[in-house]
């Protein structure tokens, strides 16, 4: 038996992914908040993205879309892990900073402890309340 290629893995996982009942644990993270598989077939997929280079795997660049052409790339772990609903976002000067739990990324502590939880959770209000005064 041949082995699957990583590309027709990532498709066929993501593909499934969006196909998920109620019951699968993947359920809510996909199908449950309306992402959809879009390419039509593997051969459409494969044209989008070319080959996976060594190391990445599938992302979506805008983690609320489907997977459709324009919106998925091959992507690093700290890619993704930036453009997942997890990540916590400093701004400043009208910029946004993840904030990965890295106590180098944000000049914490500890990412288990209550000091960093709260410097994070301070920090949300804040952004928070920046992003409301300027709509």
């Amino acid at each position: 038996m041949a082995k699957r290629s990583p590309e027709r893995t990532a498709y066929n996982n993501a593909k499934q992914r969006c196909s998920s009942d109620t019951n699968s644990p993947n359920y809510y993270n996909y199908k449950g908040r309306g992402i959809e598989f879009r390419f039509i077939s593997f051969e459409q997929f494969f044209a989008e993205l070319g080959p996976r280079p060594e190391g990445l795997t599938l992302d979506r660049k805008n983690n609320d879309g489907h997977y459709e052409p324009g919106n998925v790339r091959w992507a690093n772990r700290k890619v993704q892990r930036e453009n997942s609903r997890q990540t916590h976002y400093r701004f400043e000067n009208g910029e946004g900073n993840p904030m990965l739990g890295n106590p180098q990324l944000n000049g914490c502590c500890n990412p288990k402890s209550e000091e960093h939880r709260r410097k994070i959770g301070e920090a949300n209000k804040r952004a928070w309340a920046a992003r409301k005064a300027a709509i």
